[in-house]
């Protein structure tokens, strides 16, 4: 049952994919002649025919998409118009550095998201509870460009304890990261705390702590263990969005030279082949991941079953 659940999980990521490919390439040209978007408004029309013969814009669309599809089957997506590189490979170097700062943003909420969603569930209803759930919120509810920015005129500005952009496991790595965890800290808190509620009204809890169980080896063996299963999927949601999503803004603030600067400057640059690039290397991570996640989740929690 597990193997056919996940062949069909494959079958459905696969045409997941092609469909974002599919929408990259309408998309573009739903926004009219990229040879005018590239060129601009000053060239003239032997340079935009020159230019639109050279990248194939001239031909039927159908002719297009079929260039198009087979350069995605091949992972041959076309020279970029900005750096005269292989699209492919200008992605392939910028995603292992979005997938450092995505990684220390994730370990960051999830640690934070795990104290502070535990300290609620075990003062329910008490001060220490109250204060969590407003700063939860808080922190939920500010946008990354703007928390950015705050931490840059505070931190780095005013302090001058840590610089407001660069790359490398260090200084620079500390403010994006920061940025790009506490809002899904504050959302992983809530569901942390949702969970360990429940878990702790659970019949088993008394017994434990009749049993002489210290609240630390409560939290451990019973809490933790079945708080996590419900909260992977969350995880794993959160983690999503940093690298698909978070990567764009907090990237951009800080100057951060990942995937998703990159998107946002092939975008402003009309260069489909590192946008298509981009969004074929990001989908493949988003569905690699989701797979991963049902496997964690079976693992987790035994009495899953897939029929």
């Amino acid at each position: 049952m597990l193997a056919r659940h996940f062949a069909r999980r494959l079958l459905h990521s696969l045409g997941v994919l092609v469909a974002v490919m599919v929408f990259v390439f309408l998309l573009f040209f739903a926004l009219g002649d990229p040879t005018t978007h590239i060129l601009g408004s000053d060239a003239t029309d032997a340079q935009r025919a020159a230019f639109s013969h050279s990248r194939g814009f001239d031909a039927p669309i159908y002719v297009q998409f079929g260039r198009f599809a087979l350069g995605v089957l091949s992972l041959n997506f076309g020279t970029s118009y900005s750096s005269g590189q292989p699209a492919i490979n200008d992605v392939l170097i910028a995603f292992p550095n979005t997938l450092i700062l995505a990684t220390a943003a994730f370990l960051i909420a999830i640690v934070g998201g795990i104290l502070l969603g535990s300290l609620a569930a075990f003062n329910e209803n008490r001060i220490i509870d109250r204060i969590v759930v407003i700063f939860g919120t808080a922190i939920s509810s500010i946008a990354e460009f703007w928390t950015g920015l705050l931490l840059i005129v505070i931190v780095a500005v005013t302090w001058r304890l840590l610089p407001t952009a660069g790359f490398g496991i260090g200084p620079p790595l500390v403010l994006p990261a920061i940025t790009m965890a506490l809002a899904p800290m504050g959302r992983l808190a809530f569901v942390i705390r949702t969970n360990a509620i429940v878990v702790l009204s659970s019949p088993h809890i008394s017994p434990a702590r009749a049993r002489g169980l210290t609240s630390r080896a409560v939290f451990v063996r019973h809490v933790l263990r079945n708080a996590a299963p419900p909260s992977v999927a969350i995880a794993g949601v959160e983690l999503t969005r940093m690298v698909v999503g978070g990567s764009v803004v907090v990237e951009s603030v800080f100057a951060w030279p990942g995937i998703g600067r990159l998107l946002v400057s092939a975008m402003t640059k009309y260069d489909l082949p590192v946008v298509s690039a981009a969004m074929f290397v990001g989908a493949v991570f988003v569905l690699v991941l989701n797979l991963i996640l049902d496997f964690v989740y079976v693992a987790l929690d035994r009495r899953v079953r897939y029929e």
